[in-house]
């Protein structure tokens, strides 16, 4: 779940939206509501990760074995 909270500016009363990531969740009749973070730091952190690694998220079947050639 994504919360946006609205916050007034002091210096020149401006609204700014600020954008929280929750986990909720049903245990019988309770509802945990777990905070994840500031949406904007998980997608910098994603994007850095992303950048990091450098591999396919999506790198469909394996090679054969180095010798497994035929021929």
């Amino acid at each position: 779940m994504i919360k946006r909270i609205a916050k007034r500016l002091k210096s020149s009363n401006r609204i700014r939206y600020y954008y929280y990531v929750y986990e909720q969740y049903r245990i019988g009749d309770r509802v945990i509501t777990r905070y994840i973070g500031r949406l904007d730091e998980i997608v910098e952190l994603y994007l850095k990760m992303s950048e990091w690694t450098g591999r396919d998220l999506n790198p469909g079947p394996p090679g054969c074995k180095p010798g497994a050639l035929p021929g």
